[in-house]
């Protein structure tokens, strides 16, 4: 079904006000949803407001969230629940607030039960404030560690993002072989998973979405080193920043760490965009056997975002659209 960008976006956020939102977190929850679904990231798109024990419409939070400063350069949100997508906002607005006054921010979030949404819209947004930005996200136990048939680690996406004199240059992957959106994107359009990627509880692999949600997702290589960079980023934003951790410390919630940085702790900003633009330049040029440019990461993302925002038409799944379409 097609629909145009600037009524799902009204539809979007007329939801959340309904559902007890408040006009300035419903409009930065909208932001991040629009981009996931613009940009074809479906996983993080409006599925996000409806599915799954901790969708956005039915779990708006135990009370007000806090934002508490740690030291000149740090700072920490604690969530009380409300959804990791509000939640992932503000902390990145003050990772660019402290990163502007003190050239580095780094602020963490405890507290949350869902996800924070597609890393790369807070990485271009960092970026559009000529900041380097880091963002990492932990989640619940989804990923078995490497030779285990125990979910432990969560689907624990991490990103970079770097500004230039054009657009951004922005790399955001999650550590599973598949996300959890993307799980229960399958499981409520009836539609099984690929094979080699998910386990039962039982540790038989599956194609069945619903087995998978209640056993375990593999690794992005299925691997020891995809294992690896899914423990650390369950490290950094879940050890260091103060949340829960594997199985441990549940009531913390899940974490998140954004990081901002001004290329000024080095060199002057405009050089350094500048030397961003040859790096560009010079891996684009990159031979290849077809005679194709070299596609870097992230541009393909940004340019379908900005497609559908200049035809102000996006299909969607009509299974996702009715279901969105109850809670309007």
């Amino acid at each position: 079904m097609k629909i145009k960008v600037s009524e799902l976006r009204n539809q979007v956020s007329q939801a959340l006000l309904k559902a007890g939102y408040n006009s300035d977190d419903a409009e930065m929850i909208t932001n991040v949803v629009m981009f996931g679904q613009m940009s074809g990231k479906l996983s993080h798109g409006i599925v996000r407001l409806f599915k799954g024990d901790l969708n956005l419409l039915e779990n708006i939070g135990d009370g007000p969230y806090e934002i508490v400063e740690k030291t000149q350069n740090s700072a920490q949100v604690i969530a009380h629940h409300q959804p990791g997508i509000l939640i992932g906002h503000l902390a990145m607005n003050k990772a660019i607030e402290l990163a502007k006054n003190n050239k580095i921010g780094l602020v963490s979030s405890i507290g949350t039960q869902s996800t924070s949404g597609c890393l790369t819209y807070y990485l271009e947004q960092i970026a559009k404030n000529s900041l380097i930005g880091i963002v990492m996200s932990q989640s619940a136990p989804f990923i078995a560690p490497f030779h285990s048939k125990e979910a432990l680690f969560g689907t624990n996406p991490m990103g970079y993002g770097f500004p230039t004199n054009d657009k951004p240059l922005l790399f955001d992957m999650a550590t599973s072989a598949i996300t959890y959106g993307d799980v229960l994107i399958a499981s409520t359009t009836g539609k099984q998973l690929p094979e080699n990627i998910a386990s039962d509880k039982s540790g038989n692999p599956t194609t069945n979405p619903d087995e998978a949600l209640e056993g375990s997702v593999n690794s992005f290589d299925n691997s020891y080193k995809g294992s690896g960079l899914a423990m650390i980023v369950e490290i950094l934003a879940g050890v260091l920043a103060g949340s829960s951790f594997i199985d441990l410390h549940q009531e913390k919630d899940w974490g998140n760490l954004f990081i901002a940085i001004s290329p000024e702790l080095f060199m002057s900003t405009d050089e350094f965009k500048s030397r961003m633009d040859e790096f560009i330049n010079r891996v684009e040029r990159a031979k290849t056997k077809d005679g194709q440019k070299v596609r870097l990461p992230g541009m393909h993302t940004l340019a379908q975002r900005d497609e559908n925002i200049q035809d102000d038409e996006i299909e969607i799944e009509d299974e996702i659209l009715n279901e969105f379409y109850k809670y309007l």
